[in-house]
């Protein structure tokens, strides 16, 4: 190596493995310029949601495709699980020494996870600690689901690094723009509520966040493939050609098709009524931050603007990571591979 020269550091890839598609994120570092070397998309037909017991050697095997095609040298990921297979909860708890915290924690778990606990793995920690009590975030996932991502990247060829949670990994990306964009960032000066809305294929994930820290979260079952087949059958046309023309043609018109934007829009509102009723924050969102490929169907932000009173800012994960020419589009479908390629510098 000649001497002096700086030679950017390596670091795992961020595989999100979507319902509809593959997406591989590969960043590096080069002082505290972060620098885009790869950004891939692969449409996925592997059924995701057949229980089988091959179902992790299939997708394994589609990845090492993807990999092989596109000559991915770099053989060390982060995965993600999806939210859906996540039990993801906060637990109060009154004011206890630490000593203590474990075994009541222990007890609590047994009312939210609905699974014997010998099949599932278990995680929590602190959010917040103060005179008044305890908040910790707790987190279960079944055993044999984990060593399904474990398969696939044994069959990949691949060396998982970590396994994420799809949700976190939205986090760490807003996190990080908001860190790289202090000019226009409401929530971390004053303390106002943040939604992030990530519609993909299968669902969206509505993520509140406050002064960077977590508040809530979950996921519905209205994604871009909803809205999809709602044109599909009210026009008249093939999925296929629902698909191409819904970014083209507004289809809002369509009674079925509004109704999912509605429904969408109901469970949002149910959300925010929730977040107050457990006074985990006041008031609705300030700042709105929408990604994932279902938002580009024509007329859907304007629908949501109109009706929430808050204008949607387009997430582009990129926006700070230097990249050759605008990924905006393309980059709304890479959030959370983003996010988990940003694990390797941020918690």
């Amino acid at each position: 190596m000649l001497r002096g020269k700086l030679i950017p550091e390596q670091v795992p890839l961020g595989i999100d493995l979507g319902r509809s598609s593959i997406k591989i994120v590969e960043l590096s570092k080069l002082r505290s310029k972060f620098v885009l070397k790869r950004f891939t998309i692969e449409e996925f037909s592997v059924p995701q949601d057949d229980e089988g017991d091959n179902q992790g050697e299939q997708i394994g095997q589609y990845l090492r495709e993807c990999l092989d095609k596109y000559k991915i040298k770099n053989k060390n990921a982060y995965l993600a699980i999806k939210n859906d297979d996540v039990v993801i909860r906060t637990i109060s708890f009154p004011p206890m020494p630490q000593s203590e915290l474990a075994q009541a924690v222990d007890y609590e778990a047994d009312n939210y996870i609905m699974m014997p606990k010998n099949q599932a793995n278990v995680d929590w920690h602190i959010l917040k600690q103060d005179e008044h009590g305890i908040t910790v975030l707790l987190l279960a996932a079944r055993k044999d689901l984990i060593n399904k991502y474990h398969e696939v990247c044994e069959t990949a060829g691949i060396k998982l690094k970590a396994l994420d949670v799809e949700v976190f990994s939205l986090k760490r990306l807003v996190d990080f723009l908001e860190t790289h964009n202090k000019d226009n960032f409401s929530g971390k000066v004053d303390g106002h509520l943040t939604l992030t809305l990530d519609m993909g294929a299968g669902g969206t994930t509505l993520l509140f966040t406050k002064k960077n820290n977590y508040v809530f979260s979950r996921n519905i079952s209205i994604g871009g493939m909803d809205f999809t087949k709602a044109i599909s059958q009210e026009a008249g046309i093939s999925f296929q050609e629902a698909e191409q023309n819904k970014d083209q043609v507004n289809y809002l018109e369509y009674n079925s098709v509004l109704g999912q934007a509605q429904d969408l829009l109901r469970e949002i509102a149910r959300s925010v009524e929730y977040v107050n009723s457990q006074k985990l924050s006041k008031g609705d969102p300030e700042q709105l931050y929408v990604t994932g490929g279902g938002w580009r169907m024509k007329g859907l932000l304007d629908y949501i603007r109109e009706n929430l009173g808050t204008t949607p800012e387009i997430v582009n994960p990129f926006k700070h990571i230097k990249s050759r020419g605008e990924l905006v589009t393309e980059g709304m479908m890479a959030s959370i591979a983003t996010g988990l390629a940003l694990r390797r510098w941020t918690k």
